[in-house]
């Protein structure tokens, strides 16, 4: 008996030994999510007894500050894996601070061209940079427009046919919309409020930003965009944006005009959906609208996993980060109820929640915001144009001046990338 413990006493000593501890930085840090990252954390291992991982959460930044991740590269003290928002993959890879994982996936025997078509292509497309792959995508959103039934019904609307283009939202809105003086107590719609992006409305009018094959921002000649900036500025003109922003900016907070049942229609994520079924509002969800009412449109972020440069375990980071980001990711969507970048996922999420079909039906669609190292910067730079615009400025010259302003940068990182 002594020496059959003693002889499992010494191969639990040689595994010991010989395994390899990654170090995943996350930032999944509430109770549930953090429950079934554990699990899965102990599934991998099981299918991976050369590999243990350790999980340090509350390291980085979910909303693409990677401060703290940048340091340690520098410090050469990095984590194996990094929990990433996609948005900021390209602007880390053209900083060196993260490596490409489709070598890593090659070296662990994995096919990485089967292995993109396992995902939606917006999320790919945002873990790309230069023609190499840099990470795998996990969780995702997506943009819809969400209207009030009740609302829409007392103003003669049909509830159960929603508008489908912007005249009609607009027609709709100024019915819902009531006043006292000038003060609006009632509102029907607000464009760019909530997710009433640049991009949200370039894409719904049937518009592009970026080419990737010329690497140059495009929209200040894309007549489908300057077409969206157009129609915001004269609602802003007709509907009083003054008014309008002081309607916004008294109901600011968790319980937003739409949740209090005083606004129509307003386009949000899927993230506002458990909230306003929690309220008991009376809604229903249709597509982002635009110009076209079969145009389908919606754009959508997330989270991905990415090997940091000089981590010290990159293969076994690769397989950890295949497994998170397919089985894994199926089972964490599901768990969780988040939107996945994964295929696979889609059917058993719906299964468990219907009320989640609306926002997996558009992810076919999905758009992502341009992976190039300024992606933060063009979004500033378009937001500051659309600021501008409601304000009055020319579209045209507006939207030249920022699409200068991207393309003089976008040159200068072409002739770096090229040296």
């Amino acid at each position: 008996m002594k020496k059959g413990i003693l002889s499992l006493l010494v191969i639990l000593m040689v595994i010991f030994a010989y395994s390899t501890e990654i170090i995943v930085w996350h930032g999944i840090t509430d109770p549930k999510g953090k429950a079934v990252l554990d699990k899965l954390v102990k599934d991998f291992e099981e299918e991976n007894p050369g590999i243990t991982v350790r999980l340090q959460a509350s390291i980085g930044n979910n909303d693409g500050d990677d401060t703290k991740l940048i340091a340690s590269v520098a410090a050469q003290q990095v984590p194996d894996v990094y929990y990433i928002d996609r948005f900021v993959i390209a602007q880390r890879a053209y900083n060196k601070v993260v490596q490409p994982i489709d070598v890593q996936l090659e070296k662990a025997g994995y096919d990485v061209k089967k292995i993109k078509n396992e995902f939606f292509d917006f999320a790919i497309a945002e873990c790309e940079f230069n023609g190499a792959l840099y990470g795998l995508p996990f969780e995702t959103d997506t943009r819809v427009m969400f209207y009030n039934k009740d609302l829409i019904k007392a103003a003669g609307g049909d509830p159960e046919k929603p508008p489908r283009t912007v005249k009609e939202v607009e027609e709709l809105a100024n019915k819902i919309t009531k006043k006292i003086g000038r003060r609006v107590v009632q509102i029907g719609f607000i464009p760019w409020a909530y997710q009433g992006w640049p991009y949200t409305y370039g894409w719904a009018f049937g518009g592009e930003f970026y080419d990737v094959n010329t690497k140059k921002f495009i929209f200040a000649e894309d007549e489908n965009v300057i077409k969206s900036f157009e129609w915001q500025k004269e609602y802003a003109k007709n509907h009083d944006k003054n008014s309008l922003d002081a309607f916004i900016s008294m109901n600011a907070g968790d319980l937003n005009p739409f949740k209090a049942n005083r606004m129509g229609m307003m386009v949000d994520g899927n993230w506002s959906l458990r909230g306003i079924q929690d309220l008991g509002i009376n809604y229903g969800i249709a597509p982002v609208p635009g110009t076209d009412p079969n145009h389908i449109s919606t754009w959508a972020g997330g989270h991905g996993w990415v090997i940091p440069k000089k981590a010290n375990h990159p293969l076994e980071a690769a397989k950890f980060i295949y497994f998170m980001s397919t089985k894994g990711q199926i089972e964490y969507a599901v768990d969780r109820g988040y939107l996945p970048t994964i295929k696979e996922a889609v059917p058993k999420l719906i299964e468990k929640d219907p009320s989640l079909k609306p926002f997996t039906d558009v992810l076919p669609y999905a758009k992502s915001r341009p992976a190039v190292p300024i992606g933060s910067l063009a979004w500033d730079e378009l937001t500051k144009a659309r600021d501008q615009i409601l304000d009055g400025a020319d579209v045209r010259e507006t939207l030249k001046h920022a699409q200068k302003v991207l393309n003089d940068e976008m040159e200068k990182i072409e002739k770096e990338l090229s040296k």
